[in-house]
């Protein structure tokens, strides 16, 4: 009988990866806030110098911990019951990254502060200098980490060529701050991309193919299934779906494709939404299309949750209408916090007397997003392929351009406010109803 031991919970200083992921960032940032402290002002030159130390400490640390985690889980997945022990070293693995980020990035911020005051005198690009700093760091905490699965086999062999790029972000470390001091947004733009690749290494870590023959973590085997948490996009007919036992699905390329110009388009037209605004002249054809853009971008973004068979056969698993239900939920929660961080970042790009205005364009288009991804679950629920994507936006575009034109004719132009808000989440309640109907009559869900 194999010898069996649980594995302890957090961070604790028993093996090397720990040592250095606490340790090593947490002096180097005491040094920094040392240096804060006593020196009656900081240099540009002396903040780069700690900031590039500190991000390759941090890359460093999280590169040996996401290994050991790779290395842990390959041998936990090899024995009988192994879900318990996996989902620990994950944790623990968490637990190490987040009390390692917590450590390294008090002392450079507490620098970055200093440095700021004692050049500007004033506290008005402070947010911005402390997240051009934050976000430096992280990623670098990222990439070290994604180069640990990838030495471990369980991400491609290419990953390992970031620390090219590291090297080379360390040397421009200063141009590269300044930049994201001159543009916010990336930093927000940065952060929110470092969120999604920690997700899909949350996936990778437990995934069970091996990618490269490089340094082979043994002892994987394959699972029945996974848990039913697990969302990816949604197929359309015809088209195989990667990772059906609940594994990271990637985005097929052509639907990165058509999502890249909409998504820039999205963009632009961004800066005419503002609460209260009548449509009237070439405004009726200009909601119009952006009701069909909202409309084929949702078409491309339904998620669903990867629901194994066997989750639907066992007693008390996943049914037809509540896999529908999560489908049409967790779609629309999804593009409602697209939202939340477009207007986020939008806001704080925005001088202060602006803001607020910028923050109501959240309110007006939450009408128009909630309408556009239900009417789109519903058209894909009576027919899930490329035709009923373009068909769910013509009749978006012809829909919204006659019930504008119509309105304006009879001498009541529409007005994107409190009224049509209300009317829009009524009819996307009705829209959401249908499409978890049809979605839950189809066979082969």
């Amino acid at each position: 009988m194999a010898a069996s031991f649980t594995m302890p919970r957090g961070p604790f200083f028993d093996d090397g990866p720990t040592i250095m992921g606490l340790l090593a960032p947490g002096l180097t940032s005491l040094l920094a806030l040392g240096t804060a402290l006593m020196a009656s002002s900081v240099s540009q030159t002396v903040l780069s110098a700690f900031i590039g130390l500190q991000a390759a400490m941090l890359a460093l640390a999280a590169s040996m911990s996401a290994s050991a985690a790779a290395l842990w889980t390959a041998n936990w997945q090899g024995r009988v019951a192994p879900s318990r022990a996996v989902a620990q070293v994950r944790q623990r693995l968490w637990w190490q990254l987040l009390v390692s980020a917590g450590f390294g990035v008090c002392g450079p911020l507490a620098l970055a502060f200093h440095a700021e005051v004692s050049t500007s005198y004033s506290l008005a690009r402070m947010p911005q200098a402390l997240l051009a700093v934050l976000a430096l760091l992280l990623a670098a905490q990222a990439l070290g980490g994604w180069c640990g699965l990838a030495w471990r086999g369980r991400a491609g062999r290419w990953v390992l060529l970031s620390w090219i790029v590291l090297v080379l972000a360390l040397s421009w470390q200063r141009a590269l701050r300044e930049w994201l001091l001159a543009w916010p947004a990336l930093s927000m733009l940065t952060l929110l991309l470092l969120s999604l690749g920690w997700r899909v290494l949350r996936q990778r870590l437990v995934q069970h193919r091996q990618r490269w023959a490089g340094v082979p973590a043994t002892g994987a085997a394959t699972a029945a299934f996974q848990p039913a948490q697990v969302w990816q996009s949604l197929p359309f007919d015809g088209e195989e779906a990667e990772g059906q036992g609940g594994r990271f699905s990637e985005m097929p390329a052509w639907r990165r494709s058509v999502l890249a110009p909409l998504l820039a388009l999205a963009c632009t037209a961004w800066r005419h939404q503002v609460w209260e605004t009548p449509v009237q002249g070439v405004g009726l054809a200009t909601y119009a299309g952006w009701m069909a853009l909202l409309t084929g971008l949702a078409a491309c973004a339904l998620v669903h949750p990867a629901a194994h068979w066997r989750r639907q056969l066992a007693p008390g698993g996943i049914t037809p209408p509540q896999w529908a239900r999560r489908m049409v939920l967790r779609s629309v929660a999804g593009g409602v916090l697209a939202l939340t961080v477009l207007v986020a970042v939008a806001a704080f790009s925005t001088p202060v007397q602006g803001r607020w205005a910028v923050l109501g364009t959240g309110a007006t288009v939450l009408g128009d997003l909630c309408v556009a991804f239900t009417l789109a679950a519903w058209v894909r629920a009576r027919r899930n392929d490329l035709v009923g994507l373009l068909l769910a936006v013509a009749l978006m575009f012809g829909a919204v351009f006659l019930l504008t034109a119509a309105a304006a004719a009879i001498g009541l132009p529409l007005v994107r406010g409190a009224g049509w808000l209300a009317v829009e989440l009524a009819l996307a309640a009705v829209l959401g109803v249908a499409s978890v109907r049809r979605w839950a009559a189809r066979k082969g869900i």
